[in-house]
């Protein structure tokens, strides 16, 4: 199952062997204001290099289930 990573108004899949590594270097950028090259997955499932402003970016969430909300659309 993949999971699902929201920055700002966009939303990537994180491939679960990547989870890991993806959230670590998300919290190290918001942390310490860096920016990071995350590997994600746009929603056609096509691979995508994401660079993550962590001062810049208003908000980020990382969805460990990946699966919509009962108030959310799929």
């Amino acid at each position: 199952m993949d999971k699902k990573l929201i920055i700002d108004q966009s939303e990537w899949s994180v491939a679960d062997e990547d989870a890991l590594a993806v959230s670590g270097a998300v919290e190290d950028a918001m942390v310490n204001r860096t920016t990071v090259q995350l590997r994600l997955y746009d929603k056609e499932r096509r691979p995508v290099t994401v660079y993550l402003n962590g001062a810049a970016a208003a908000f980020v969430v990382f969805d460990p289930h990946g699966e919509p909300r009962p108030s959310q659309m799929s």
